[in-house]
Order: structure tokens, then C-alpha cells, then sequence
């Protein structure tokens, strides 16, 4: 996770697990290239938010790293294949943001 890009992938059922069944052969590809190239997956508008010491995706960064954070910007979307639904959440860690400078 040093990239700055912190990631983990739940779902809320195994009845959906199995209906992604490629997702369990990934291996060290990315969850993106995956989702990207199914045709038989389509993805809803990306959603953005700024979350801070109270959020639990903030409180989870901080336990991960063992540090306090400013505030930190998150975003997901939601990808659909047969009806299923796969939620993935990205939260953008401050070591990403320097890269712009």
C-alpha cells in the first residue's frame, strides 16, 4: 500500500461471490483490468467524498498506518455483471496527492 492507494474487496454475500466467479482467479492481476475488460460488466457514475477522523474509512487508514491523516478524498462506484452488484471503494492516501507536486 505504499503507492498511496489503499484497497480491500467485500462483498455481502457468498451467492454473489459466486456469480463473479472470475473475480477468485485474479491472482495478481487488477480488480480494474478484470472489470474493465468483461463485456458482460457496466459500471454506475463514480461518487466522491471527503471523510475525515470521523469516517470510518479514515479510522480505518489510521489503524493501517498508525498515523493520523488530514482529511482524506475517497471515491466508488458501483459495477454491475448479471444483476450483481460490486461495490469498490477507493480512499486516496496523502502520499498520492504529492505525487502532483
Amino acid at each position: 500500500m505504499a503507492s498511496g492507494v489503499g484497497k480491500r474487496r467485500r462483498t455481502r454475500s457468498s451467492r454473489f461471490s459466486l456469480s463473479l466467479s472470475s473475480l477468485r482467479g485474479l491472482g495478481n492481476r487488477p480488480l480494474a483490468e478484470a472489470l474493465f475488460t468483461d463485456p458482460l460488466v457496466s459500471r454506475r457514475p463514480l461518487e466522491f467524498v471527503r471523510v475525515d477522523f470521523r469516517h470510518p474509512l479514515w479510522k480505518r487508514a489510521r489503524q493501517v498506518f498508525g498515523k493520523p491523516f488530514p482529511a482524506l478524498w475517497a471515491r466508488r462506484s458501483l459495477f454491475m455483471k448479471r444483476g450483481r452488484p460490486l461495490m469498490v471503494t477507493e480512499v486516496f492516501l496523502p502520499a498520492l496527492l504529492e505525487l502532483r507536486r
